[in-house]
């Protein structure tokens, strides 16, 4: 359209100037100067054509360009799968070029492909203003918001979208000046402050969450509790497998109170299991922070220790030996004085493997003389059990 409206004009202005040029041969003087001004005024439309079609060029070059790196954004995307803290890969990689396209998500703009603690607070700043739980790693909800950008974005829009610009050369090549809001939106304080609407003493720390502790724990119920450093709101989600990945089937309990001492009771959890969790805090300015992985067991039950015998004895050294029902760790011990007080000073003897046979040999004894022994396993969620004080007799040195 553009080529036929430039051949359409191009073919005018040439008949122009021959007309003009056949009337200047034979006009008066005065005929010739108007038509020397209109030649003037023709060479005029000539320059203004000639720069309205560089420009209409370049329009049409940037377009492409958008279109072409949304392609490419799109298309590298559905590499990512579930992501989160300690993963390594090209997957990592993408996400911190997405995320360091907006230097108010992720100012340090590191691509490492190392998924460290600077990438899961860039994620969980990205997944507050896009309105999705704050759980620091990828999941199909993050990664759903991320194409919706890239396809839904203010580079279609002419809006911000729920979320961030976050497409590299989107920033470049669309006006900040023309963006506005979406109704009831919450903007990050560097978007604000680019669209003209500063947000003067906002608050946007996050909580501090210290002394996580697991307390309470029986065989159907554990009781979470921690410390905020300002009164937020609490969370835990809990599941039997490590990682934990938080999705929408993940089991959660959650407590919406204002609080600096969080406690949340876990129920309904299956005996003798190992469970996962991690808890989360949101303050009144929905600034959100979680903690690390942390780990407790329905296993209450201690070892059952029996079969504890001395043998292999000689005058400087001594076997002992018993079993557990349940793989436990192993330490004995043993001094020259009844009852047998057990403290920092008492002989010890241990090993840190878990077995159901133990052995542990006692050396450096002191020949004919009476020892005295107690014998204490450890199964792997710290429950303990201890023996009753046995002994035996070195012997005599030939």
């Amino acid at each position: 359209m553009n080529k036929i409206i430039s051949i359409l004009l191009g073919i005018i202005i040439l008949f122009s100037v021959s007309y003009t040029s056949v009337l200047a041969e034979e006009a008066t003087p005065s005929a010739q100067g108007l038509i020397q001004q209109l030649q003037q005024q023709v060479e005029q439309l000539q320059a203004q054509i000639k720069a309205l079609t560089t420009q209409i060029e370049s329009l049409q070059q940037a377009k492409g360009e958008i279109k072409e790196t949304a392609k490419e954004i799109k298309g590298t995307l559905k590499l990512l799968g579930q992501l989160r803290e300690g993963m390594t890969g090209e997957d990592v990689k993408l996400l911190q070029e997405i995320l360091a396209t907006d230097p108010d998500i992720y100012p340090e703009g590191l691509v490492t492909g190392y998924f460290g603690n600077l990438t899961k607070n860039a994620v969980k700043k990205f997944q507050k203003i896009a309105g999705l739980e704050q759980v620091g790693a990828v999941g199909p909800k993050t990664l759903s918001k991320i194409n919706e950008l890239l396809t839904e974005g203010a580079g279609k829009s002419g809006k911000v979208p729920p979320g961030l610009l976050i497409a590299p050369g989107i920033r470049k090549k669309v006006d900040l000046e023309l963006l506005k809001p979406l109704p009831g939106q919450k903007l990050p304080p560097g978007i604000a402050k680019k669209l003209g609407g500063e947000m003067p003493g906002q608050d946007i720390t996050p909580p501090v969450i210290s002394e996580v502790t697991v307390t309470n724990i029986t065989e159907t119920s554990a009781k979470i509790a921690w410390v905020t450093n300002e009164k937020s709101n609490s969370k835990v989600w809990y599941d039997k497998v490590t990682p934990l990945v938080v999705t929408d089937t993940t089991p959660v309990v959650s407590s919406t109170d204002l609080v600096l001492n969080h406690e949340v009771t876990l129920s309904g959890l299956t005996s003798n299991t190992v469970y996962y969790y991690i808890v989360s805090s949101t303050d009144k300015a929905d600034n959100n922070e979680i903690s690390v992985q942390g780990t407790f067991s329905t296993d209450i039950t201690p070892p059952v220790i029996s079969e504890v015998t001395a043998k292999d004895i000689t005058s400087a050294s001594a076997k002992i030996t018993w079993l557990t029902d349940e793989k436990s760790n192993s330490k004995v011990w043993y001094d020259k004085v009844t009852p047998l007080v057990i403290t920092d000073s008492t002989p010890v003897a241990s090993s840190s493997d878990l077995l159901l046979n133990h052995e542990i040999n006692l050396t450096s004894l002191t020949q004919n003389t009476n020892y005295y022994y107690i014998v204490n396993s450890t199964d792997e969620t710290g429950n303990d059990a201890k023996s009753t004080e046995k002994t035996f007799i070195t012997l005599s040195q030939e």
